[in-house]
């Protein structure tokens, strides 16, 4: 399991990433973290959840994002355009034909940050990974 938790600007927005673990390992490890919050699914491929537990007096909302294989870049690219349009409607953002590069570029850089975040990640497990012979 591999997870980080930051603070994303320009929105300001509090973002817990998940990747290489179970639907029940997410489950369990997000419930055990992060006080008042309850993940419902224990199944599937990946999940962008928002979670209205409080992070500081001046920000309620903190979004979970998990995909259950670090490799699968198809699965990334779908949930941080959930993630993406969550964060700007929070906010107040209506996305439409007018403003939609606002939600482009958001994307872009969630997924770019989550991306990096990932093969950071996956390089370390495989280099663990042949330490111990392959194995």
């Amino acid at each position: 399991m591999f997870h980080i938790d930051f603070r994303c600007e320009p929105y300001s927005a509090n973002i817990v990433f998940y990747t290489d673990c179970s639907p029940m390992d997410f489950k369990k490890h997000v419930e055990k973290s992060y006080e008042g919050v309850t993940i419902d699914s224990e199944k599937g491929d990946a999940g962008c959840i928002n979670s209205f537990a409080p992070v500081s007096e001046n920000e309620s909302i903190r979004y979970f994002i998990w995909v259950r294989l670090c490799e699968d870049i198809a699965v990334l690219v779908h949930e941080c355009i959930h993630l993406a349009y969550r964060v700007l409607e929070d906010r107040g953002i209506k996305i439409s034909q007018e403003n939609d590069e606002v939600l482009a570029y958001y994307h872009g850089y969630l997924f770019k940050t989550l991306w990096n975040e990932m093969t950071i990640h996956t390089d370390k497990k495989a280099k663990r990974k042949a330490k111990k012979g392959g194995k």
